[in-house]
């Protein structure tokens, strides 16, 4: 039970500062992996995966960006 609350923190700290990045500029995917400070590479995949599936963010071939 620890560990899923845990994963489930580290996500939405994830997804915090990767809409905090986006929010910014667009970022290519190196720069935005760099610029999270949670969870491991896989993590990181994981959650950007997520939020381009829900729409949150799009990626037009290089530029990942905030949808809308």
């Amino acid at each position: 039970l620890i560990k899923v609350l845990a994963k489930g923190i580290a996500e939405d700290e994830i997804i915090k500062e990767i809409l905090n990045e986006l929010s910014k500029n667009p970022s290519h995917l190196d720069q935005l992996m760099e610029a999270i400070n949670t969870g491991n590479s896989n993590e990181r995949l994981k959650v950007i995966r997520m939020l381009l599936d829900a729409g949150t963010i799009k990626v037009n071939g290089e530029f990942y960006y905030l949808k809308g």
